[in-house]
């Protein structure tokens, strides 16, 4: 297979994605909810900070663990590259 046909095939997908979205539009409010915090305002540096906390941690969990290993695996590929290029 070759590099164009790879990215034609994801140019497609994200364009398929994005019709779809278009066609059928989906609320925000699905996906996530406002904290309490932020209802009332921010008083302070720390309460904006432990509510942001808060957000990442209990609402956007799984985001956040898949793209801490898209990064991990990156590293690895990255690391493997760069050993396969030093021996060679």
């Amino acid at each position: 297979m070759k590099t164009y046909e790879v990215a034609g095939g994801i140019v497609a997908v994200v364009l398929m994605g994005l019709i779809f979205l278009s066609v059928f539009p989906v609320s925000t409010k699905v996906f996530t909810f406002y904290p309490e915090e932020a209802k009332s305002g921010f008083s302070s540096r720390e309460k904006s900070v432990a509510a942001e906390t808060k957000y990442i941690w209990n609402e956007r969990m799984m985001d956040t663990l898949l793209q801490s290993l898209v990064i991990l695996t990156a590293v690895v590929c990255v690391a493997a590259l760069m050993r396969k290029t030093l021996e060679g």
